[in-house]
């Protein structure tokens, strides 16, 4: 499991990134949230995790909005 150590931005650490290989895909895991994602590769299951992020740090209201519109 590879974990992030760098610092963002901002100076603060950023979460920790697990990364296991599943059927034959790259699975990454956010372990400060569990949100989990996956890919074929390292940088496609990071960009599939930071935007399962994305939609889970959204309100519900704006999930259902973009649901029904």
């Amino acid at each position: 499991m590879a974990q992030n150590n760098r610092r963002s931005s901002d100076g603060t650490p950023p979460a920790a990134v697990e990364f296991e290989t599943s059927d034959g895909y790259i699975v990454a895991t956010d372990t400060e949230t569990g949100v989990t994602s996956q890919g074929e590769n390292k940088p496609e299951a990071l960009s599939n995790l930071a935007e399962a992020l994305r939609l889970y740090q959204r309100p519900i209201p704006d999930i259902l909005a973009a649901l029904s519109g």
